[in-house]
C-alpha cells in the first residue's frame, strides 16, 4: 500500500509559492497516476503518474533562446541541440523536474520505512550561515521533526538567521546557494559494491541529476583532506554484538560498502541564475555582447526547497541498492543449489528434503518478528526455485520424460490433414464441425458414444478421434477425462467452436405445440434457463445435438422438439422455433483430438494433465508454486472427487508451456515425483 496522504505531506515540502522565500509561482504539483496504482495499493503494473503545469508563464523566457543566462545552460543547450531545444521553463534543466522527482522517492522513503530504513535531511547552511550537523546517530523522530517545520533547520535560530539571509539576498535583486546535509540510518552493512557500483558512486549519479547542484562530498568530505589519518580513522567498536564506530568521518560507507553506521551525505546547491539585477551575456544571433534583465517569478535561494528532493533521491538509490544485494544473495544461493544438486545426483538422494526446509522456515519465521508470515512465504518461494533448479540438473529418469521423448519423435513438423478419425454422433453434430478443422481432408467414422471414439482409437481402427473436453458455460466432460485415463490416449490437438443452440421442430410447429424435447446432456445443461422457463415439457437426453435433430425429423412427431444447431435445421429439414437458446452468449466448446500412438507436433504450447497430491495442508499449493516460479500461465485447475474415497480429489490442469523448455520438463518431472499420481496427457496446439 502507499499511503496517498503520506506522499502529498511530503511534496508539499517542496511545493512553490508557499512563501516569500520562493517563487511566486503556484502549483498544486498532486500527482496523477496513470497505471500501477489501485486504490492505494502497487498492482505489479509499472508506477507511471503524471504532474500537471498550471501557472507557467512561458512568455518570461522567450528572449533567452538569444540571450543565454550567465549561470544557467540555456548557452550549453542551444550549442548540444543546434538552437531547437524548448527552454520554456528551463526545459531540461528546470527545477520543475524534481516534482516527478519527489513523487518517485516519496513512494521509495515509504517503502524503505517499511524495511527499518529512514532516510532525512535538513538545510545545513544558506550562504555563511550555518545549522547544527546532524548528531553521530540521527534517529527518525529527529527526521520528522525537521520535516514538520516551515523552515527545515535543527538549530530553528540558525534557521531564522538563514531565512534573514535569503530575505536580504531578494530584497537585492540576487540570490544565494545553500548546502543540504542527508543521512540514512538502518541500512545494513554490506551494500554496494566496489569501484564503479559503489554506493557513493551511484548516489554520486543521481543526485548531480538535481538541476543546481555543483558538489557532493560524504562523511567529512573534502574535510578528510586536511585531516591526519589518525584524525580521520573510524575506531571500530562492538556494541550489542555487532561492529560499530565511534565516529562517523567516512560517512557510512568504506571503498564503495556501507558499514551499518548512518549514512551522512552533503550536496552543494549554487544560488539561482536567474535574478534581477543586470548581467552580462552574449546576443547569439548577433555574435555580439549583450546585456540581460530577467523577467518572470524565480526563487532567491532554491537550497530550502531542494531538502526533499535529496531525500527522495537518496532513497531511490537506497532501494536500488537493497534490491541489488537481494539479487547477489540469491545468486549465490542459486550456486549453492546447483552444488546440492550435484551432491543428490551421486548419491541417488531425493530433491525434497522436508523435514530440512520445516527446521529453516521456523528458524526464520521466528527470527522475523511481526513480518513472520512474509519471511516464511519469501523462503516457500526461495526452496521452491531451488527445487525447480535442481529439477534441471538431476538426471534421475522419470516417465514423464520417457513420454516427452517418445512424443516428440513420433510428432513431426506439419500436424496430418488427412486419416480415419472417430467421432460420436450423426452428420451436422458440433464434434463433425471440430473432426473438418482439425483434419480438413479426414475421413469421418461416425460411432455413437464418447467409449466408442476412444475404443476405435485404442483398437487402431481409426487413427484418431475428436471428443468434447469442456464447455465455458457448463464445465469439463468428466466422462471423456476418465476415457483418456483407461484407454491411455494422448492430446495431439484442440480447437474451440463457438456454440449456438436453436430448438427445432418440423415446419409450422409452434412453440405452444411441443411436450417433448430431445438433446445431449450437455446441450440441455447450457439451455436451462429457457427449458426452466417451459410448462408442461418433458426433456430427454439422448446421444448427440445432431442425433436429436435427426430423430425428430425421422420420427414426424409435430410434439417433439430438438436442441441443435442452425446447420441441423437445413440437414434434415426442420425449423427454427426459437433461436440462441443457451444461457450465455459466450458459449464455446473445446474439442480434443486424441491418439493412441503419443505425438506433439511443432507449436505445441499447451499442456494437459491429470495430477493427485497427497491427502495434506499445502500439497496442491507446492504444485501451484512450481509453475509460479517459471511463469507459467495455467488456463485450468479443476478438482474431481475420487470415486469410494473420502474427500479425495484428482486435479486436471491445463498450462501454457513447451515441452521443448527444459525448465519445463524439469518442472513436470519434479511435479512427477511429489504427486500421488500423475497422468501425462499430451503437449499440443489449439486450432
Amino acid at each position: 500500500p502507499i499511503d496517498l496522504a503520506e506522499l502529498d505531506a511530503f511534496l508539499d515540502r517542496r511545493r512553490p509559492g508557499k512563501n516569500a522565500l520562493s517563487t511566486a509561482r503556484k502549483e498544486t504539483d498532486l500527482p496523477r497516476f496513470l497505471s500501477g496504482l489501485e486504490n492505494g495499493v502497487t498492482c505489479g503494473a509499472p508506477l507511471a503518474a503524471v504532474i500537471e503545469n498550471a501557472d507557467q508563464h512561458s512568455g518570461d523566457y522567450a528572449e533567452l533562446a538569444d540571450k543565454p543566462r550567465p549561470g544557467h545552460a540555456d548557452y550549453t543547450a542551444a550549442v548540444k541541440w543546434g538552437g531547437h531545444a524548448d527552454m520554456r521553463g528551463g526545459g531540461h534543466f528546470s527545477g520543475r523536474l524534481t516534482a516527478p522527482m519527489c513523487v518517485a522517492g516519496g513512494i521509495a522513503k515509504q517503502i524503505l520505512a517499511r524495511r527499518g530504513v529512514y532516510v532525512g535531511a535538513h538545510l545545513a547552511s544558506v550562504g555563511t550561515v550555518a545549522d547544527a550537523p546532524f548528531p553521530l546517530r540521527p534517529t527518525a523522530e529527529l527526521f520528522g521533526a525537521v520535516a514538520a517545520r516551515p523552515f527545515p533547520a535543527i538549530d530553528e535560530d540558525a534557521g531564522a538567521r538563514m531565512q534573514e539571509t535569503i530575505a536580504a539576498a531578494r530584497a537585492q535583486q540576487d540570490s544565494v546557494g545553500g548546502i543540504v546535509e542527508c543521512a540514512a540510518i538502518g541500512l545494513p552493512p554490506g551494500l554496494g559494491e566496489p569501484l564503479f557500483e559503489g554506493v557513493e558512486s551511484r548516489l554520486a549519479a543521481a543526485l548531480f541529476g538535481i538541476p543546481a547542484v555543483k558538489g557532493v562530498e560524504f562523511g567529512a568530505g573534502f574535510g578528510a583532506s586536511r585531516l591526519h589519518g589518525s584524525e580521520d580513522n573510524d575506531p571500530f567498536t562492538m556494541e550489542d554484538g555487532r561492529v560499530v564506530t565511534t565516529q562517523n568521518r567516512a560517512g557510512g560507507i568504506l571503498g564503495g560498502i556501507t558499514t551499518g553506521m548512518p549514512l551522512v551525505l552533503r550536496v552543494g546547491l549554487k544560488p539561482t541564475p536567474s535574478i534581477a539585477l543586470p548581467q552580462q551575456t552574449v546576443s547569439l544571433s548577433r555574435q555580439e555582447d549583450a546585456q540581460l534583465v530577467i523577467r518572470g517569478r524565480h526563487d532567491p535561494c532554491i537550497a530550502h526547497r531542494a531538502v526533499p528532493v535529496v531525500e527522495a533521491v537518496t532513497a531511490a538509490v537506497q532501494i536500488d541498492a537493497v534490491d541489488d544485494d537481494l539479487l547477489r544473495l540469491f545468486l549465490e544461493r542459486m550456486a549453492l543449489s546447483d552444488e546440492i544438486a550435484a551432491y543428490k545426483n551421486e548419491h541417488h538422494l531425493p530433491i525434497l528434503n522436508r523435514q530440512r526446509e520445516r527446521e529453516i522456515l521456523a528458524r526464520v519465521t521466528e527470527s522475523a518478528g511481526e513480518r513472520e508470515r512474509y519471511a516464511y512465504h519469501l523462503f516457500s518461494t526461495l526452496f521452491e526455485l531451488a527445487r525447480s533448479r535442481q529439477a534441471e540438473l538431476i538426471d534421475a529418469p522419470t516417465k514423464v520424460a520417457a513420454q516427452v521423448r517418445a512424443s516428440l519423435e513420433g510428432g513431426s513438423e506439419i500436424f496430418p490433414q488427412t486419416g480415419l478419425v472417430a467421432c460420436q454422433g450423426v452428420e451436422g453434430a458440433n464434434s463433425q464441425v471440430a473432426c473438418d478443422r482439425i483434419l480438413p481432408r479426414g475421413h469421418i467414422v461416425y460411432v455413437k458414444t464418447f467409449e466408442a471414439v476412444a475404443a476405435a482409437v485404442e483398437s487402431g481402427l481409426c487413427k484418431f478421434g475428436v471428443l468434447p473436453i469442456e464447455n465455458s458455460s457448463n464445465g469439463s466432460v468428466r466422462a471423456v477425462y476418465d476415457l483418456l485415463q483407461d484407454h491411455r490416449l494422448s492430446v495431439v490437438r484442440s480447437t474451440r467452436l463457438c456454440i449456438r443452440h436453436e430448438l427445432l421442430a418440423l415446419p409450422g410447429v409452434k412453440l405452444s405445440d411441443i411436450t417433448e424435447i430431445y438433446s445431449h446432456e450437455q446441450a440441455i445443461g447450457q439451455c436451462s434457463q429457457f427449458l426452466n422457463g417451459l410448462n408442461g415439457v418433458r426433456v430427454i437426453p439422448c446421444d448427440n445435438t445432431a442425433v436429436a435433430a435427426k430423430m425428430v425429423a425421422e420420427r414426424g412427431d409435430r410434439h417433439a422438439a430438438a436442441i441443435s444447431s442452425h446447420p441441423c435445421a437445413a440437414l434434415y429439414g426442420l425449423e427454427c422455433v426459437s433461436d440462441d437458446i443457451q444461457d450465455s452468449d459466450n458459449n464455446y466448446t473445446r474439442f480434443i483430438c486424441v491418439s493412441k500412438d503419443p505425438a506433439i507436433y511443432a507449436g505445441a504450447n499447451r499442456i494437459s494433465l491429470i495430477i493427485a497430491t497427497e491427502n495434506r495442508p499445502g500439497a496442491l499449493y507446492e504444485i501451484l508454486s512450481k509453475l509460479a516460479a517459471l511463469g507459467i500461465n495455467m488456463t485450468k485447475l479443476e478438482s474431481c472427487p475420487v470415486t469410494g474415497r473420502n474427500f479425495e480429489f484428482i486435479f486436471f490442469l491445463e498450462l501454457e508451456a513447451s515441452v521443448k523448455d527444459p525448465s519445463v520438463l524439469a518442472m513436470l518431472e519434479e511435479m512427477e515425483r511429489c504427486c500421488a499420481n500423475f497422468l501425462f496427457l499430451g503437449s499440443y496446439a489449439e486450432v
